[in-house]
Formats: C-alpha cells, structure tokens, sequence
C-alpha cells in the first residue's frame, strides 16, 4: 500500500479571495395567498421544533515538501573497548570480560535486570504476540475460515503470510505479465509489464506517454527496481538464462524477440530478432531449453507457431512448427486449422526432446523435437473450453501434468484422453497455475478475483486446504522459487511475494524433508485414477461399438458416431470381447495378454535356449539374412521346423535367463509380425515403394500400424538379429544421438544390430542397453529407443512376436484365444 501521497498546488491556482458587503433585502418572488386553495388542505395547529445539528465545516491545504529517499550502508567493526585491550588478541579480550565479571557493579546490574526480563519471559509463555485475530474469510467454500478445520494436518499450521509488494513505477499501472526468479539463490526477480488491454488501452484512456520499461527487484529492497530494462516494445514475457544469469531473453508485445544483458551500461536489448522473421502477434511465453552451450530457446505465440531460437544467430529462428493437429489413419483432427499458442512448459529432467503448449483454442500439444526432421506432434488433448492458461508437468511423477483454463484445474495422464482429476467449477476464471517442487500433491492456482487457491491432494481432493486473498484486482501469473516462496503478479502491477507454512512447503527448520510416504500415496491414486478413466473409455466405446454393429446387422442406417471414438488402441480390444463372450470381465487396454505373455515369453525362450546353441555348433552365417528374394529359405534352418515354426528339443532344461537374445530362430518363411503390448500395434518399415527401390542408408524409420498383409511387417528373428524377410535390412540402433531405430545392411560384428529379450518382453539393444519403444500409442508414431526400469517396464515397452500361422487360424476357425506370441 501506499504510505504517503504528496500534493503540491500553487498559491496562484486557488483564486481571488472572497469579500462581502451588507446590503438592504431584496424581494426575488412574491407568493401571494390564494382563497381557493385553501379548500384544497387541511389545516393542523402549528408546531414549533427547534433543530441545531449543522456541522461546522471548513476547507483546509496543506503543501508538504517531497522528501528523497536513498539506501545507505553501514560498515559496523567491532567497538567498545578500553585503550589498554588489544581487539586483535583473542587472550587480552578474554582478560578483559573476565575481570569484568568479578566486579560487584556487574552483579548488581544483573540482579536488577533479571527480575523485568523473568517477567516478560512469563508474558510471552501465556500469550502469543503473533496470533492473527482478524482471520479472513474463505473466498472457495465460504466457511468463514481460511482453513477448513476437518484437515488432517495434525499440529502443524496452514498459512501463507505475504513477506512484501513490488509495485510497477510507471504513472499507468500494468500488468504484471511474466515472472522469472534468479537461478539459484532466488535473490532477484525479474517482471514484463505489459498493458494486455487490447481493445483499448489505459494509456490511451489517460492521455500519457507509454511506458515500455520491465524491471529486475532485488527481493531485499522493494522499494525501487535494480535493473532497468527498455525494450522498443513491451514485454509480454521475460526469463533469466538458466547457466548465465546476466542474460535475459524477452518476447516482447509486436513478436520481436529481445536479448538483454544486465552487464551493459545501456539498458537497451544487445540483440533482437528480424521483424519480418518473428512472430505476428504477441510472444505470451518464452522457455530456455537444454542446449550444450545454453544458447536455444523457445517461443509460442498466438500466430500459431513455436519457434526454437540460438541467442548465436537470433536475427532469425531456426526451426519452426505449426500448431495444426494432423488426420491420422482416416481420423480428422478434433480440431481443424492453426491452433494459437498461449503457454508452454518445457522439463529438461523428464525430457530434452519434448515440451507442451497451452493453445487459446483450449486444446494442449504435446510435442517432440527430432534431429534433421521436423517436430513431431505427439499427441492432443482437449482440455478446457477456453485458453490454457498454464501447463505443466510434476516435478516428481512427470507423466502426470497440470493445466489451468476456464474455471477448473485439471490433472492429466499423457496416456489418457480425459483428466483423471478435475477440481470444481468456480466462480470466477482462473488465471494461472503451477505444481510445488517440493512437494508431490501441492499445486497453486491465481483467480480472477484476486485470491490465491492452495491445493493439496494428499489430504483433501475437494476443496483448496487454503485459499488467500492477496488483492482487490485480479491476479494475472504465479511462479514459485523452491518450494517455500512464491511470487504473484496481478493485473494492477504489483508483485506479491508469499511465503508458505512448513506444512505447506515440505520444509522443516528452513532445510527441504523429503516424504517418501506422500509420494508413493500420490503415485498410487494417480495410477488408480488413470485405471478407472481408461475404463470408463472403453466402456464407452464398447457401447459405441455394438451400437454401430447392431444398427448394420438389422439393415438400418446406423447413427452419425464420431469417427475419432474409435481409436486404433481399442479396435483389438471389442473385437476380442465379442469372440469372449459377454459373461468374461474385460480387461484394461494396458493390462491385456500381459500375463499370457509374460508366461509364454518364459516358456518359448526355454525352449529355444537348446536350438540357439545347435544353431552356434553348426556355425550358421548371419549374413544369409541379407538376401532379397521372398522365396529363398536361410540355408541356417533347422530341419526340425514343422509350418515355418521349430520344434523345441525334448532335453531343453534351461528356464528363461534374465537376458537371452533375441532367438527364436525362423518361425517361417513369410516372416512374423512383431505387436506392441500397449497399443496392439505392428513394426511396420515406413516405406511405401517396392522393397528393391528402398533406400539403405539408414533413411527408412520403423513406426507402428494395425495388422496388415504387407511385406514391411514381415520379420525373421535370429541369433539376436531381427530381420526383414524380403529386403534382408536389419533393426539397427541409430546414431548415439538419435533415439530411434532404422533398418540398416546386415553387418555381424556391430552390435547395434544385436537385440536381448530381458523382463516381460523388452528388447534390449546390446549397443548402449537402451530398450526399444514407441513416442506413442497412436497409429503411424515412431519407434524410438530410450531408458526404462526392466523390472517393471511400461506397457509400451514391450513385444511379442505374432506368427502368420497363428493369425491364419484365428480368422479361420475362430477360436477365443490371444495370438500365438514367441519370443
């Protein structure tokens, strides 16, 4: 708040004093009586009141002189001492106090003090100095308490107490657009003012000069900026460069982006971008991401483009995306045409490649960087009926993500089409929103009535656990420093800094204590939400389905159905619940055959162990893999092989090591299908020339499709190699940098061509024990290799290999099995 408010008027502007005179009465208007009104009232006895409550006013000014203030240090050394005391000797300053403390004046000034100081000791035992009587009351639940008194938190207290206000300078107040701590300490804070009034500007409104200045506060001293920052047009966002700190990048309001460095006399950007290259409309967030030297970043703007920037060369991007969802397998886009991106989150721990963007459409992308190809969008979700505020990640469960839009605040799964957790609709829009660092189930949102809503879903999924009301305007950003202190913008240009209870924070005695316990509670009711989401969706499909089905058997045109219900993922699924039956439970997309599959991976690998060491004594050539012609038989095959599939000796012992490669040697000659356990999808090599005209210099990727009779699902699997049967191209790790698979020539003495089975189906590359994988579970994504826990591999890491035979014998006879799997 402001404390003081100076006013100064000259003498001159108050006019010329006033003088009366008297002078004799005036009649203005003369009423006389009228006789034939009088007929028209009734007559009362008079009455006499007498009134004297008139106030006593006067006017009074006061001019007082400014006063300016300025921040002086002082240098206090040590003091005090007697001429004869040496300070710099430890031994004579020991002396000294001692001789002190035999004197009768020192006791004496001690028993006199001690009986006060007991005194005020006993106060503050009985009474607490720094209880709040004045509590406000809750703006969420209206309870008429901050804090709902049925929460768990045992003694520990819940609050938030506001530590200081940092207020924009500027005559017109802005709004706090973006915020961004210092790396590190958290010492400073910087913030983008921007007048985000478009339809008509206060600076219009008010007949003032604009003001494009942002500003950097030392947290200490809020009393005026330390860093001043004059761009050529205001900023929309602002982020310090995580490894040097003196930079600072900024989107600024035309689309230009800015590079600032505090080291410079002037305060003008060092560098920008290319007008004509940049972004048309507002740059709304900037994100540095990881780079060798810290040098790239990203910008998202609601022009419908993402650009990857290099503060090296920033006259222009160097690599740009827009933000259209594409049709994939015959399945339009949710949306159609250019989606504009309002925010973005990037999380170098859960992912270098990866970040999502908040659109104004209310939808979220989910994007991936790749090296020489464009960027690859991964997944949508639509999530929130207007923009998306904020998005972001969990720190400690990245798979779960946090979004703020409309009313709500939502949680997701990237598995999942719908939020697995939603909070209730409120009264007012919320502005913003992000997780805790330090503690797993604590998120923050800002309101558009200038409150502040403290979730914690470890103790109470219902309603915010707090909910502070931190201005009369409405809040615009949030950014939180480690855990205990958070800053938040408003639309008025104050900055609020808040620093949150121990309860609250995870902190105990100003050090970060880490609850295990929490965090295996959130990971279990997260895991359990996404379970029961994943099957309220297939419920839903499968209701779709046969509805769909019944109206065709019965010859009648069936309802328009929207086409993109029936996703890929849950075609396999109804199918395999009609062959069942309707007395059998289905299972989850993500839990089914994965006991099937564990079992007979075990089995059939025993199985081959005796094969494969047959296989190494008659010494067979690799290199036979490589022959292109559909019909020629590997010279290598065991005449044991009955339909294309070997029988297992009949003194096979070994029982499923932890790591065997990956043979099983030729089941047949047309090759096999090798199935995703997550998606029920196929390698399929993304080449759709004749095989003679694919290229080899490792060009071609591998992506997943549904089943289908074609030559580019066709695999042999032996001696740890897999192999297309037609072209003799091998599954070959990429380059160390790259994370995806290509088919390469066969080549025996490299081991990126060398694939180990090891848990519950995961293939393991012998190069780098990398596992092989999917970006996603949509048809038509990318086969990538990267790290997973192989005790416990997630769904789309692991594969079973599918025999044509058994694919045959299914469409044939019918029977209610899964496929035939072999590893």
């Amino acid at each position: 708040m402001e404390i003081v408010h100076v006013y100064e008027k000259p003498r001159r502007d108050f006019g010329r004093h006033c003088f009366f005179d008297n002078t004799e009465p005036q009649i203005l208007i003369d009423s006389p009586p009228d006789p034939q009104k009088r007929t028209e009232y009734l007559i009362h006895s008079p009455r006499s009141i007498s009134i004297q409550c008139t106030p006593s006013l006067s006017e009074h000014d006061t001019n007082t002189s400014s006063v300016a203030l300025r921040d002086q240090g002082m240098n206090h050394l040590e003091g005090g001492w007697p001429k004869n005391v040496d300070i710099s000797d430890p031994q004579s300053k020991r002396i000294h106090i001692k001789s002190l403390l035999q004197e009768k004046s020192y006791k004496t000034a001690i028993q006199r003090l001690s009986e006060p100081t007991e005194r005020f000791i006993k106060q503050n035992v009985a009474l607490d100095i720094y209880e709040e009587y004045f509590v406000p009351k809750d703006v969420a639940n209206g309870s008429g308490a901050s804090v709902p008194e049925d929460l768990p938190y045992e003694d520990e207290k819940i609050e938030a107490k506001m530590v200081s206000v940092f207020k924009d300078p500027s005559k017109v107040k802005r709004t706090a657009c973006h915020l961004s701590w210092l790396p590190g300490d958290g010492s400073k804070l910087a913030v983008a003012f921007c007048d985000m009034n478009f339809s008509k500007t206060s600076v219009m409104e008010q007949n003032v000069d604009a003001n494009f200045e942002s500003y950097i506060w030392d947290i200490n001293n809020p009393n005026r900026p330390e860093v001043t920052l004059v761009p050529q047009s205001p900023l929309c966002c602002l982020e310090f460069n995580p490894k040097d700190t003196n930079l600072l990048v900024g989107g600024c309001y035309n689309g230009v982006v800015n590079l600032f460095d505090v080291r410079s006399p002037d305060k003008s950007p060092i560098e920008e971008s290319d007008i004509k290259l940049s972004h048309r409309d507002p740059i709304y967030d900037v994100r540095w991401i990881q780079s060798k030297n810290s040098t790239m970043f990203l910008t998202v703007s609601t022009d419908g483009l993402v650009n990857l920037w290099d503060t090296r060369q920033l006259a222009q991007p160097s690599e740009t995306l827009t933000l259209e969802l594409q049709e994939k397998n015959g399945i339009p886009p949710p949306i159609n045409g250019t989606l504009g991106g309002f925010s973005l989150h990037y999380n170098a721990a859960h992912s270098a490649a990866k970040y999502m963007v908040g659109t104004e459409q209310g939808a979220i992308v989910a994007c991936t960087r790749r090296k020489n190809k464009p960027t690859l969008i991964d997944r949508s979700y639509l999530a929130h009926h207007g923009p998306v505020y904020s998005v972001m990640r969990n720190p400690f469960l990245p798979k779960y993500f946090l979004s703020i839009g409309d009313w709500t605040a939502k949680v997701w799964e990237e598995e999942t089409e719908s939020p697995i957790i939603s909070t209730k609709y409120h009264d007012c829009y919320l502005t913003s929103g992000c997780w805790s660092t330090s503690r797993p189930g604590v998120f923050f949102t800002t309101k558009a009535d200038g409150s502040l809503d403290i979730w914690d879903l470890y103790h109470q999924q219902s309603y915010p656990s707090l909910t502070v009301s931190v201005s009369q305007q409405a809040l615009h950003t949030i950014r939180l420093l480690n855990g205990q202190n958070l800053a938040v913008g408003g639309v008025d240009g104050s900055v609020t800094m808040i620093q949150l209870s121990d309860a609250l924070s995870g902190f105990k005695h100003g050090e970060r204590v880490t609850n295990n316990d929490e965090l295996e509670a959130m990971r279990s009711m997260f895991e359990r939400e996404s379970k029961r989401e994943n099957r309220i969706l297939f419920k839903r499909k499968q209701m779709q389905h046969e509805k769909h089905t019944s109206g065709k058997e019965k010859g009648e045109r069936p309802a328009h159905v929207e086409i993109e219900q029936f996703d890929a993922e849950f075609e396999d699924q109804i199918k395999e619940e009609a062959s069942r039956g309707p007395s059998q439970e289905p299972d989850l997309p993500e839990q089914q055959g994965a006991e099937e599959e564990t079992g007979q991976l075990e089995e059939e690998v025993a199985n081959e162990k005796d094969s494969e060491e047959e296989d190494h004594e008659e010494a067979p050539s690799p290199n036979a893999a490589q022959d292109e012609n559909i019909g020629e038989m590997n010279e290598d095959v065991d005449s044991e092989q009955v339909n294309g599939v070997e029988e297992p000796t009949a003194d096979s012992t070994t029982q499923g090591d932890e790591t065997n490669p990956a043979d099983t040697t030729q089941l047949n000659d047309s090759g096999n299908r090798i199935q995703n356990t997550a998606s029920q999808l196929f390698i399929e090599i993304d080449f759709a020339g004749a095989p003679e005209e694919m290229p080899k210099d490792g060009s071609v990727r591998l992506v997943v499709q549904p089943a289908k009779d074609s030559w580019t699902q066709r695999f042999r699997m032996e001696n740890g190699f897999i192999t297309n049967v037609v072209t003799g191209l091998r599954l070959t790790h990429g380059a160390q940098e790259q994370a995806f698979a290509v088919m390469l020539p066969a080549a025996d003495n490299d081991n990126t061509q060398v694939w180990n089975i090891q848990g519950e189906g995961c293939l393991i590359s012998a190069h780098d024990q990398l596992g092989l994988t999917t970006a996603a579970n949509d048809a038509g994504s990318q086969v990538d290799i990267r790290p997973f826990d192989v005790n416990e591999p997630p769904k789309d890491c692991t594969w079973s290999v599918v025999s044509e035979a058994s694919d045959d014998k299914v469409e044939e006879e019918g029977e209610q099995e899964q496929p035939t799997t072999e590893a």
